[in-house]
């Protein structure tokens, strides 16, 4: 798992009031992300967590219309790569099996050199 900088931060509570003007079905959007929240948490392989954002990224463009970061960036990448924070925020997270080199490498290439590894975001001391 990686975190890449986007550099294109969002202002949070703007990005809740358009949701909340122009979202559609927002109970079902609610339950849906529960229901993949818990099966993120029961997930035993990264094929399962990549099919758990996939289907998260298809229930946020189905109710918002705002097209993901793969779409927008990175369509060419071999992995998953989902959203943080306000839709198109600072940072995407992205699965990879290719390696730290070459993921790194792709983002780079694209221009976003701040690849961190799930280590060096979440674990450290």
């Amino acid at each position: 798992l990686y975190f890449v900088h986007l550099g294109q931060k969002q202002n949070s509570n703007q990005a809740i009031k358009d949701y909340l003007k122009g979202a559609k079905g927002r109970k079902k959007l609610a339950e849906g992300i529960s229901e993949l929240t818990e099966a993120m948490a029961e997930v035993s392989s990264l094929k399962s967590f990549e099919q758990i954002l996939v289907d998260h990224n298809a229930l946020i463009q189905q109710s918002t219309g705002y097209k993901g970061a793969k779409e927008l960036h990175f369509n060419d990448f071999w992995g998953v790569v989902k959203n943080l924070g306000a839709w198109g925020g600072d940072f995407v997270l992205a699965t990879s099996t290719a390696g730290i080199d070459k993921t790194k490498q792709y983002f780079e290439g694209k221009g976003f050199s701040t690849v961190l590894t799930y280590d060096e975001m979440i674990l450290t001391d």
